[in-house]
């Protein structure tokens, strides 16, 4: 549940994303929009085609090879300063994300007894949209003290912490 709550809180701290491209990286606020709907488009694409090969018995070892792309991506926002960069990156990041999420699910799907399966899924509901309750309004006062690149860093960290102990489940 932590480390499911720590994957979402890496989509949830993209909050402060257009202001960060349009007045750190300077780009025209025309292609934020496009910018930010990379990643998910990447994510429509990418779902069927993975969701097929990602099952029970490999979820683990595609959790912990794809929260590791993930973590890598979130770096690769501090060394990218072009859209063309970015864009690439958020193609990455998209693609590192569902694989990471669709390995969760299908880690989750085997566990449950069918007879729990409504209240885990209650229960995954809750932690999945907590941070998008908790993290925006801490946010501002973050970028405030911090770049925004330093705060993908240290949630990527966080999601690093909960991979390695994943290892040990």
């Amino acid at each position: 549940n932590i480390f499911l709550f720590l994957s979402y809180c890496n989509i949830a701290v993209f909050f402060q994303f257009p202001s960060y491209l349009q007045y750190k990286l300077g780009i025209n606020p025309e292609w934020i929009g496009i910018v930010i709907s990379v990643y998910s488009l990447t994510g429509l694409i990418i779902r069927p085609l993975i969701s097929a090969v990602i099952t029970p018995l490999n979820a683990k070892k595609i959790i912990i090879f794809s929260s590791i792309a993930v973590v890598l991506s979130l770096i690769l926002y501090s060394f990218t300063i072009n859209i063309t960069g970015i864009i690439i990156v958020r193609i990455f990041h998209g693609l590192a994300y569902v694989v990471l999420g669709t390995g969760i699910m299908s880690a989750i799907v085997a566990s449950v007894p069918p007879d729990q399966s409504g209240k885990a899924f209650g229960i995954i509901g809750i932690i999945t949209i907590l941070p998008f309750a908790v993290l925006p309004p801490l946010l501002k006062p973050l970028t405030s003290k911090f770049s925004f690149v330093s705060i993908l860093i240290y949630f990527g960290l966080l999601l690093l912490i909960g991979t390695f102990l994943i290892l040990f489940l």
